[in-house]
């Protein structure tokens, strides 16, 4: 049973604006896709499986963070981790990621992932293909980070505008210049 209202801690309200509500649906659609994604990379290399644990950690910890105290700091940190996720995607997709075994490493490996994949040479710098899911989950980051920047107050929106804007252009200029094929 709930405690009533004092003059010294007023009424919390029970209803969580569609706008929070959205962004932590979102955040918890990405961090569950990451989830389930989880064995797919891993079984190729344990780093790349450790690298969708944690963006999937991030994501719903966004998801907590924004349904539990959604303070300006915590919306920009949460905005910074999924762009993170969204440049590691589009890297992934068009250029490969520059990190992984690769084929000098290949061979040291003595871990299950690595048994009995021909490929493992072939991971570093080698694009993925698109798949029908993580492009969902792609959808669901942005508009994810559309709904953020919303939450933000109007004198820290701007600036936050502004950075995703340059990390855009970055992506561009990189395409441009023949970094991500």
């Amino acid at each position: 049973m709930a405690a009533a209202p004092t003059k010294e801690s007023p009424p919390v309200s029970a209803v969580i604006p569609a706008g929070r509500l959205a962004a932590i649906t979102l955040a918890s659609v990405a961090g569950g896709v990451h989830l389930v994604l989880i064995a797919q990379p891993a079984s190729v290399w344990w780093g790349y499986g450790a690298l969708m644990a944690a963006i999937a950690a991030v994501e719903i910890a966004v998801a907590i963070a924004v349904a539990v105290r959604p303070s300006p700091g915590v919306v920009i940190a949460g905005i910074v981790g999924v762009t993170t996720s969204i440049v590691l995607y589009v890297v992934s997709r068009t250029s490969g990621l520059p990190f992984g075994p690769g084929p000098a490493r290949a061979a040291q490996f003595s871990d299950p992932f690595h048994t009995g994949h021909a490929d493992v040479g072939l991971l570093v710098g080698r694009a993925e293909p698109v798949g029908a899911l993580d492009l969902g989950c792609l959808v669901a980051e942005v508009a994810l980070i559309v709904l953020l920047v919303t939450l933000l107050p109007d004198r820290r929106r701007r600036p936050v505008t502004n950075a995703l804007c340059a990390v855009g252009v970055g992506l561009w200029v990189l395409r441009w210049a023949g970094v991500l094929a």
